[in-house]
């Protein structure tokens, strides 16, 4: 493995290397970068045009800001921004098409760089690919915003290399299992609470076909926690959680107090002002606005107890899963087949892993606990009916 931090100790360098650590091979959501399956393996191609244009756009937009900030009556402050205009102009002037790629085969990867091998490495060195997911707040002006990156790391003896990048979970995972294939090497799959290690083998299989060859491993669960109800429904079986969820119905409770409170109050007040001996009828037309929020209130109320009166229900059956919730005598049910998913993982409750969306089934107002036992007793139902 060629060893990102070269061994001169000049600080220049080292503090290059540092940065460049932190730089994915390939950026999967650069401009004209497309991924492609080929009989030698993975092959990532950027479009030169594209690229170009991007190149140049990104570089004129530069050099239009230090014009704009070239009129500020600052003569260090002009030079500055005229200089480093004109560098730009120049720069999208001089800018030419970049042959970039990268091919992940067998034998190995190497990464392009305008022509050159900027980066390889041989597929005996490498031993896993992995997948992670970061996430992180970042400010712009009074606005804050969640930003959620899906990186693809090679596990070496040096430890985990940044290889790939994307903000497109499907876009990351796709390209992940392909490279995992392409190598010949397991994914480990670290997006979750654990780390989940697949063999190249298994990563396009369905959940069922998992746990069919025992990738997915499904103990016997074991007695239920206490909580969990475990019911018989036709052609399977249904566990049942009363998820209480406390800090909704906080909320919920504060909000329906206050509607309720001013819309009816508001109401009562123009009716009786319309009413009075001497009032103005034309109140009442007004009336039904705060009688809205009255009713909103109500209706915030309601949703406050269901909060903490309901249940999460997970049922498998020969057809397939169906899950939701029931409150305040309310069904909510949606159903999927095990063979369209290709995990079922705890992650702030229980979801459905496939390639391109997860697909969250609740239960995140659960103990841990029971999280753990309704996945283990979910996978050997689905086992045992598949």
């Amino acid at each position: 493995m060629r060893s990102d931090v070269p061994h001169s100790s000049s600080m220049w360098q080292r503090a290059k290397a540092a940065m460049l650590a932190h730089v994915p091979k390939l950026d999967l959501d650069g401009p004209g970068v497309t991924v492609e399956r080929t009989a030698e393996g993975l092959v990532v191609r950027t479009d030169a045009a594209k690229s170009l244009r991007a190149q140049r756009l990104g570089l004129a937009i530069l050099a239009a800001f230090f014009a704009l900030l070239a009129l500020v009556p600052l003569l260090w402050l002009r030079i500055v921004s005229i200089g480093i205009a004109v560098l730009a102009l120049l720069g999208a002037v001089r800018a030419r098409p970049r042959d970039d790629r990268a091919i992940v085969e067998p034998a190995g990867i190497a990464v392009w760089r305008k022509g050159a091998v900027a980066w390889q490495v041989k597929a005996s060195e490498v031993t896993a690919v992995r997948l992670e997911r970061v996430e992180y707040n970042r400010s712009s002006g009074d606005h804050e915003e969640t930003v959620i990156e899906w990186p693809v790391r090679l596990t070496t003896g040096g430890g985990n290399v940044l290889f790939a990048q994307s903000k497109d979970r499907a876009k990351a995972r796709t390209f992940a299992e392909d490279a995992a294939i392409a190598l010949g090497r397991p994914l480990v799959d670290a997006t979750g609470g654990t780390a989940e290690v697949v063999p190249h083998e298994a990563v396009n299989l369905s959940l069922v076909e998992r746990l069919r060859t025992g990738v997915v491993p499904s103990p016997d669960p074991g007695p239920p926690p206490v909580g969990v109800e475990v019911r018989d429904v036709p052609g399977g079986v249904e566990f049942a959680v009363r998820a209480k969820r406390w800090g909704r119905m906080a909320a919920l409770v504060f909000a329906g107090i206050w509607f309720s409170l001013l819309g009816f109050g508001m109401t009562a007040v123009l009716v009786a002002v319309a009413l009075a001996p001497e009032g103005t009828p034309w109140a009442l037309v007004f009336a039904p606005l705060p009688l809205l929020f009255g009713l909103a209130g109500v209706a915030m109320l309601l949703g406050g107890v269901a909060q903490v009166t309901g249940s999460d229900f997970l049922a498998v059956t020969r057809d397939g899963l169906a899950w939701g919730s029931r409150r305040l005598g309310r069904e909510k049910r949606k159903a999927a087949r095990p063979a369209d998913f290709e995990d079922l993982r705890v992650i702030k409750g229980l979801v459905l892993m496939a390639d391109t969306y997860e697909q969250h089934l609740g239960f995140d107002a659960t103990s841990a606990e029971q999280q753990q036992w309704l996945r283990a007793a979910a996978l050997a139902a689905i086992r045992d009916r598949s």
